[in-house]
């Protein structure tokens, strides 16, 4: 959900709210293909347990300027019981450097991962 770019590289965005259904991938499989992806980089990019991968379609997907934009489900993946209410499962981190390649899942940040330090930090303030 999020006030997206209509078109890969323009800076103009949407004057609606857009979303997507964008389905999980296995974290495994998506670190062999960043690994795969980025073979000739100087530094490999590297999928770990605090994120989670979600595969697009071709021009859907994350692109530039969509970055700590929400990851939510609406209670119909079977992931968590929400009882219909929508959760925050991650925060848009990157996806592959041409926008929009069906072949190359988005990368978030799973919220999970880092609930403790959420948690301590709202009862801080």
């Amino acid at each position: 959900v999020a006030w997206t770019a209509d078109v890969a590289g323009n800076d103009t965005t949407s004057p609606r709210v857009r979303y997507l259904n964008l389905p999980i991938v296995n974290t495994t499989e998506c670190a062999i293909t960043y690994a795969k992806f980025s073979e000739n980089f100087n530094d490999p990019i590297v999928i770990t347990p605090s994120q989670l991968c979600a595969q697009g379609g071709p021009m859907n997907d994350v692109c530039r300027g969509d970055s700590g934009g929400p990851f939510m489900d609406d209670g119909s993946s079977g992931l968590i019981n929400t009882s219909g209410r929508h959760t925050l499962l991650g925060i848009v981190a990157f996806g592959p450097t041409k926008c929009g390649m069906s072949n190359i899942p988005g990368v978030y940040t799973r919220v999970s991962s880092y609930l403790g330090w959420i948690i301590e930090s709202i009862s801080l303030s």
